[in-house]
């Protein structure tokens, strides 16, 4: 397949102690990568992109964080990057809105995206849990689930490597969007809002721009390998 190389000089990250935090600055590693920007599509596969959460929906909050508003973030970022690499993008919500689940699947199935991707980020009671981790569906054919597992491994491997955070693997799960949409799905954890160090890096827009590239090549692998 042919395509354009363009040159994205992405990113110095600095992920700086605040005056609440008091924490050492984290230098996540410099480096370039290549937005492949594919001109030979002849129907560019539709990625529908799902901002968790939204409106009176908060999600996983702590006195100065929404989860809300930073996966609104990182699927705007996302939708940037696939859109430059050359793919169709919808989102289930451009704006803080509440959208019911049912209507997030539902606009999957009707406009027969080729993957449906859903952002989030976590939070447990044990407040030293960390890390990233993609959920598939648990139930559907064979086909999908080994599909959405695929798409999974890619995505993942992308995150670990871009941000170094801790990858609690993949997991199969009956979340409502990935369960009754009928395409390839993922569900990603992209951190612990509940870790106060993990949630001071998703205070930094751009270590959020970061791992949503990391998000965004992993999906582009994904269809190159199918």
């Amino acid at each position: 397949m042919k395509f354009l190389l363009l040159s994205l000089a992405v990113l110095l990250i600095f992920s700086c102690g605040t005056p609440r935090s008091n924490t050492t600055v984290t230098k996540v590693a410099a480096h370039k990568e290549h937005v492949v920007v594919r001109r030979d599509m002849p129907a560019p596969p539709l990625v529908l992109v799902d901002a968790g959460h939204g409106g009176n929906d908060t999600g996983a909050k702590t006195s100065y964080i929404q989860e809300k508003k930073v996966c609104l973030k990182t699927a705007v970022y996302v939708r940037r990057f696939l859109t430059q690499m050359g793919y169709k993008v919808i989102m289930t919500r451009a704006r803080d809105e509440f959208i019911p689940l049912r209507d997030r699947s539902k606009l999957a199935n009707r406009t027969r995206a080729d993957l449906f991707v859903s952002i989030h980020y976590n939070s447990a009671p044990n407040k030293d849990a960390a890390g990233i981790e993609i959920y598939i569906p648990k139930d559907g054919t064979k086909e999908r689930k080994g599909r959405s597992r695929q798409l999974a491994e890619l995505v993942l491997k992308k995150m670990s490597a871009y941000t170094h955070a801790h990858s609690r693997g993949i997991k199969e799960a009956n979340f409502h969007v990935i369960r009754d949409s009928t395409m390839p799905a993922i569900l990603v954890e992209g951190g612990f809002i509940s870790n106060e160090r993990e949630s001071h890096k998703l205070l930094d827009d751009q270590y959020i721009e970061l791992l949503s590239l990391a998000v965004a090549e992993g999906v582009d692998h994904y269809f190159q390998s199918i």
